[in-house]
């Protein structure tokens, strides 16, 4: 948002999100380093770790490449020439982080998950690709189909964050409330050293 107000000519509703590191767009530089590069190693890092908690290196490694795309989009675009080199590689880091992303949800609906993870992930691939149906069928405008992906993607981390996060928390309360399991835990712990 920061960025969008920092931008004169940018429309927060009409233009795409790549404009604001577009080739010749002021703060274009600062943008690509936080808004594409920063955010994506972070969700190239979230995406692995995600794998790892769930003992799923595969599904790790595609929400990492997803990432790692997403990153990519710090390539600045030309909107002057869409057939550039720049204007390609721009366009191919978002299909690789969109591609990454859906292999890693459909992954995500496999038979190791549970249930709430298998519906969670069938309704996020749903609203990531139908509104690029809606664009491409004329529908509704490309960038708002950019923002409803992103909106996706983005509540999808953070939930899926704080889904992780609450049991480490409840065991945490769960010691607190009953130190006597955690001392009764460092007991046995010991004692299984000293007779082992």
């Amino acid at each position: 948002m920061l960025f969008g107000f920092l931008h004169p000519d940018f429309d927060v509703f009409v233009d795409f999100i790549s404009k604001l590191g577009a080739k010749g767009q002021p703060n274009a530089f600062c943008w690509n380093i936080v808004g594409f590069g920063s955010v994506g190693l972070l969700l190239a890092a979230f995406g692995w770790l995600f794998g790892l908690c769930k003992n799923d290196r595969v599904l790790g490694t595609c929400l990492m490449v997803a990432g790692f795309g997403f990153s990519l989009g710090a390539i600045p675009t030309d909107f002057a020439d869409a057939q550039s080199p720049l204007s390609k590689a721009h366009f191919v880091s978002i299909c690789l982080s969109l591609t990454g992303y859906c292999f890693g949800m459909a992954r995500l609906t496999g038979s190791q998950s549970t249930d709430s993870e298998r519906i969670t992930a069938n309704w996020v691939i749903a609203l990531a690709i139908l509104p690029i149906i809606g664009a491409s069928g004329g529908v509704s405008a490309e960038p708002v189909a950019h923002r409803i992906i992103l909106t996706v993607v983005f509540t999808w981390v953070v939930l899926s964050s704080l889904r992780l996060l609450t049991p480490l928390q409840k065991s945490r309360d769960n010691n607190k409330l009953h130190p006597s399991r955690e001392v009764g835990r460092l007991d046995n712990r010991k004692s299984l050293v000293a007779t082992g």
